[in-house]
């Protein structure tokens, strides 16, 4: 579908307008071919104020290096290295960056992180900040193929039709994620500068092209089991009712239940359950978990419970025929009368149909 982006960007001093042509075919073919007259898309300046405060320390920033998948994942492909002077001018470049993903910081020093997947964890070395620019949540993304340069596709490679997806614009892959996030019919993205997919395929995204400059995140859902405590309207607590150690639990900025809920399950074995109320979260990860709340109109308080393992076995053959995503996805989980349990894709259902 050809599309013409226009951008007007606009400083204190002078007035810029810059004209883009993009055009894109994206057929129902195995193929695709792009022309474009710029790799990006300018960044809104009247954003960058508000969009540098979305930083997050990546497992406690300061003294840490980025990594990906593990602790000594430290592809050169996964950030782009120049000198900075400190540690406002460092997130300065990712902001100015539509793919960034995160930055690390050492004195003169600053990667911009473009890893589709993100920064997945981190490595103790003195003198370095890892943050994080990922809206909450966004772990739940897998990247496609390798994400980088891949367009979505539905069941195979040239299944592409328009009532799929969302069109939007956005002018950041953490928007783009963003917006997936807030949507509960969500699937997965795809992402150009100033373009948006939000898939809501019920099957989800099950193949890509190759196709320069976009990146393809399916968001693989597979059951999640939460149970409300004591019913509706309630804090957690933890041994009593008067019992709430700000130590019990992490806050997160999340704007949706939805996001609270993968901010707990990302932790693993640490996730006890949430708290939530209208934009603010409560990860908690009180290692005896929440054993009583307190009553309190608007807030919710869901205690999170995963399958046994031994249970999981017996889903194995059905989860070899398609990836399900990070282990943690991967997971299947209990059932409770009480539980609330929420899909946004039946993984084992879409397998079923394959």
């Amino acid at each position: 579908m050809p599309t013409t982006t226009t951008t007007t960007t606009t400083t204190a001093t002078t007035t810029t307008t810059t004209t883009t042509t993009t055009t894109t075919t994206k057929a129902n073919t195995t193929a695709a071919t792009t022309t474009r007259t710029s790799s990006s898309s300018p960044v809104p300046s009247t954003t960058v104020d508000s969009a540098s405060a979305r930083f997050q320390p990546a497992e406690g920033g300061v003294n840490r290096v980025c990594r990906g998948s593990h602790p000594n994942d430290n592809n050169p492909s996964y950030y782009s290295a120049e000198d900075s002077s400190s540690l406002e001018m460092c997130k300065s470049a990712c902001l100015g960056n539509p793919l960034c993903t995160g930055i690390e910081f050492s004195a003169g020093r600053c990667e911009v992180w473009t890893r589709p997947a993100g920064i997945g964890t981190t490595k103790i070395v003195d003198g370095f900040t890892c943050l994080r620019f990922e809206p909450p949540g966004a772990f739940a993304f897998r990247a496609v193929d390798g994400g980088e340069n891949r367009a979505c596709r539905g069941a195979t490679p040239g299944d592409n039709s328009p009532s799929y997806m969302k069109v939007l614009t956005k002018h950041r892959l953490f928007d783009c994620k963003e917006a997936c996030l807030e949507d509960a019919e969500c699937h997965g993205i795809e992402f150009s500068p100033g373009r948006c997919e939000v898939w809501t395929r019920d099957g989800g995204i099950q193949a890509s092209v190759v196709l320069e400059g976009f990146t393809c995140l399916a968001r693989p859902w597979t059951f999640q089991t939460f149970a409300p405590v004591n019913g509706e309207n309630q804090a957690c607590r933890g041994a009593t009712p008067a019992d709430n150690s700000v130590t019990y639990y992490d806050v997160v900025g999340d704007t949706s239940l939805d996001a609270c809920k993968w901010s707990c399950v990302g932790r693993g074995a640490d996730c006890k359950g949430i708290e939530f109320s209208a934009g603010r979260c409560e990860v908690w990860i009180r290692t005896q978990g929440i054993a009583a709340t307190w009553p309190l109109q608007g807030f919710s308080c869901l205690r999170y419970s995963p399958q046994p393992q031994s249970l999981l076995a017996k889903k194995s053959k059905s989860r070899k025929k398609a990836f399900l995503g990070p282990s943690f996805v991967q997971t299947a989980y209990a059932s409770d009368k009480q539980a609330e349990v929420f899909s946004l894709t039946s993984v084992e259902e879409s397998l079923n149909e394959l």
